[in-house]
């Protein structure tokens, strides 16, 4: 199919669409409602005759089991909404990647209810987007979260594995009989203006990588942590009153910890948290570039190595005038 540039907006509504081959230059706004048997390649390559898109909207779509937009996809440059809103509540969606440089709103698709269904991973690279709203998703189903995002500024968490737990099947209003299948769960979450990130529905965490500049930043970790997978820890958290997980069953896991965009951190809040990592490997606190002397509570960052099974962290000032934390087996 193909139109003039004076066709801006159309609206399509395909009972089924295995392919899908528009040129439409001037068109600023696609929605595209119905289309069983869509594939992932499709979905994607039907974007590369809309140049000038902005606004995307995908309704029902049972079938699709993947979207992927990203700068090697035409089309993408220009996207500023995408709405998955309209997605059928039996969708088969399992993957989002988007990296739209100009995107500011997205809609996620409604929560799945089919037997094994729901959203296992969403990596956003969109520099503009302002806020994301996750509560369409849940962590008994999400493997991978990735958000790199300079302008976003709120983020409202997956559904809890206990409301998985309270509504699976027992309440006719949630309707969710979805089968849990996360079992191992990375979280990225780069995001200079963002104060507030909840975690604490992730209860299968292997790789936590956080870089939240903003003062007054706080992480809410989960209480109860299940698997016993090895977990790596990348905290920037240089604002953060308190950026180190606080004790929980997590701690039997933490085998390899970089705090090093962080700052310089209390050394009893850094001895007391390696106290309680049982299997930690690796201890990066970085390396100051200018040595300066240490005080009562602080010591600069330092990259600690070779550390034991067992271990402690201590500050010895008298022979340490710079105060670098140093590893000590025992």
């Amino acid at each position: 199919m193909q139109a003039g540039s004076s066709l801006q907006d159309l609206r399509l509504h395909l009972r089924a669409a295995e392919e899908l081959s528009l040129q439409i230059p001037g068109l600023h706004m696609l929605q595209l409602t119905g289309c069983k048997r869509l594939q992932p390649a499709q979905a994607s390559a039907a974007l590369a005759g809309f140049p000038a898109l902005k606004e995307l909207a995908l309704a029902q779509c049972i079938d699709l089991q993947e979207l992927r937009l990203t700068q090697n996809n035409a089309g993408v440059e220009q996207l500023r909404f995408l709405d998955l809103g309209g997605m059928s509540r039996v969708h088969h969606l399992s993957s989002l990647h988007v990296e739209a440089p100009g995107l500011e709103r997205l809609v996620m698709p409604p929560l799945a209810t089919g037997i094994g269904s729901g959203l296992r991973r969403v990596v956003l690279h969109c520099p503009t987007l302002t806020s994301l709203d996750l509560s369409t998703t849940a962590w008994a189903h999400l493997e991978e979260i990735r958000i790199v995002s300079t302008a976003i500024t709120s983020i409202a968490p997956p559904k809890s594995w206990h409301y998985w737990e309270v509504n699976n099947g027992c309440n006719a209003d949630a309707n969710w009989t979805a089968t849990p299948s996360a079992s191992s769960q990375v979280v990225q979450v780069h995001a200079p203006l963002l104060s507030l990130l909840d975690l604490s529905g992730a209860q299968f965490l292997v790789d936590v990588d956080v870089n939240m500049p903003a003062p007054g930043v706080r992480v809410l970790w989960p209480r109860l942590h299940q698997g016993s997978n090895p977990l790596q820890l990348a905290l920037a958290l240089p604002g953060a009153g308190h950026p180190l997980p606080p004790p929980s069953n997590m701690d039997a896991v933490v085998t390899s910890v970089n705090l090093a965009g962080c700052g310089a951190l209390p050394a009893a809040a850094v001895a007391a948290a390696v106290s309680r990592w049982p299997q930690l490997a690796c201890l990066d606190l970085g390396t100051p570039e200018d040595p300066i002397p240490a005080e009562d509570n602080y010591v600069p960052p330092l990259q600690v190595q070779g550390m034991g099974e067992h271990h402690s962290v201590s500050s010895e000032t008298d022979a340490n005038p710079v105060g670098l934390v140093e590893a000590h087996p025992t």
